[in-house]
C-alpha cells in the first residue's frame, strides 16, 4: 500500500521492478501489476500466476 515516485529515470532508459507478494492462503493466485507514465498516461499491464503451496 505504500507508494513511491521515481524521478530519476533518463529518456531511453528502462527499470525493472522486483515485486513482493505476501500470501494470505495457499493455492494459486493471478498478481497483476499496474504501471502508469506519469507524462504521457501510458499504462503497462503484467499478470502472472503465483502458486503457493
Amino acid at each position: 500500500s505504500e507508494e513511491k515516485l521515481i524521478n530519476y529515470i533518463g529518456s531511453g532508459e528502462k527499470i525493472r521492478f522486483q515485486i513482493y507478494v505476501r500470501a494470505v492462503s495457499q493455492g494459486d493466485e493471478l498478481v497483476t501489476i499496474h504501471a502508469v507514465d506519469g507524462r504521457t498516461g501510458q499504462e503497462v499491464v503484467k499478470t502472472t500466476m503465483v502458486r503457493v503451496g
